[in-house]
């Protein structure tokens, strides 16, 4: 989940000022109910509040009276707070110049600041409808329309992001920058041109009336009624890619679509088609570079970073409500104390003194099962004796 992930990223941002811009009014109050939840400072800002609130949350951001402010593009404008030390994009935004300018102001004190990126096919068909049904000029909305899909490949891209960036704005190197996630976790990429050509031949023989599952299954040969039944046995590339996996070939035309090479059209039942930049590769003119698919139990785990903790200052009085309570846990149940919490989590607990859960994620001894067998107990006595 999102919110999951932005969680583990604020960790690393205790206490600094952020914004998420989120794509309507109603993730952005959810996104800031979620987090105030966890115990952030944290408001929504869109064009519904009135102006008077609007201005009161400028001004406790401004004031730092709170951390976070989860908003739509509207907030940012004229606001010159230099200490914002990241911004989220809860999901991907219309262009890269607005996503240029939103994460430009984190750092404007020329310290370092962090930005992530949220995106999914939902983002941009959301995105494509709000210009398809605007009221613009039909040339308004081609050049709109590019410009989201610039935005889309940049999200994608296995490259330099920064590079990418760059180029867009009419500057060009080939370095990378070594700060992206790109160039700091190069994706393992394979020339799979030998796959998306098989697909492609596949979307095109059919005269485009397959949905992408139904893709999959002439690829691996399916006797499924509907393959048959269609004629779609007949055609040339029928199980061409038999040897594939279903979840590898699903994993590969997602890729396809992701970078342009066939799209999904929604108003004809979800059917894939062709799209100016099949013929070139089905002619032996690109090369396309795919990630291969990693099954979700073969994935690395992600690990919650825990905090380097000093116990020399422990509340005394916290550790020992916390002892007392893990003692009637363990009594209750019927197992050791330490089965229930061990001394180290207690001892840092009563250290650093968490208050909302991400904070006491990051304490040595306590994961997520712990967090939510515990999480609201421990949060409680905290607060009690903190």
């Amino acid at each position: 989940k999102r919110i999951q992930q932005i969680s583990n990223f604020l960790l690393s941002h205790q206490g600094e000022a952020g914004i998420v811009y989120c794509l309507s009014r109603k993730s952005t109050e959810k996104v800031a109910n979620d987090l105030r939840a966890q115990g952030y400072k944290a408001r929504a800002y869109h064009a519904r509040l009135s102006a008077d609130e609007r201005e009161e949350v400028q001004h406790e951001f401004q004031a730092d009276e709170i951390q976070i402010v989860c908003a739509t593009i509207a907030f940012g404008m004229g606001i010159d707070k230099p200490n914002i030390r990241w911004v989220i994009h809860y999901n991907m935004p219309k262009n890269i110049e607005s996503y240029y300018q939103e994460i430009g102001r984190g750092g404007r004190d020329g310290k370092p600041a962090e930005s992530l990126l949220f995106h999914s096919w939902g983002d941009y068909v959301s995105l494509k409808r709000f210009i398809d049904e605007g009221e613009a000029t039909e040339q308004f909305k081609i050049v709109q329309s590019a410009k989201l899909e610039r935005m889309w490949e940049f999200a994608t891209a296995a490259s330099c992001r920064t590079n990418l960036v760059l180029s867009y704005f009419g500057e060009y190197r080939n370095t990378k920058c070594d700060h992206c996630d790109n160039c700091l976790n190069p994706p393992d990429l394979f020339d799979g041109t030998k796959y998306v050509q098989m697909a492609l031949s596949a979307v095109i023989r059919s005269q485009e009336s397959v949905s992408l599952n139904l893709l999959i299954d002439v690829l691996r040969g399916s006797n499924r009624t509907e393959v048959r039944d269609s004629g779609l046995d007949k055609i040339k590339t029928f199980g061409i890619g038999r040897d594939v996996p279903f979840l590898d070939w699903k994993h590969y035309v997602t890729q396809m679509i992701n970078q342009g090479l066939v799209s999904i059209d929604f108003t004809d039942r979800s059917k894939l088609k062709s799209t100016p930049l099949s013929n070139p590769i089905l002619k032996g003119e690109s090369t396309i570079m795919l990630s291969k698919f990693i099954p979700n139990d073969k994935k690395p785990k992600v690990k919650v970073p825990k905090l380097s903790i000093d116990v020399g200052n422990a509340d005394q009085d916290l550790l020992a409500a916390l002892k007392a309570w893990r003692l009637g846990l363990a009594k209750s149940q019927k197992v050791p104390a330490y089965v229930i919490m061990n001394n180290k989590a207690l001892d840092q607990i009563s250290s650093v003194l968490p208050s909302n859960s991400s904070e006491l994620l990051a304490v040595d001894g306590v994961g997520r099962v712990k967090l939510m067998k515990y999480g609201d107990a421990i949060l409680k006595i905290v607060k009690e004796y903190g």
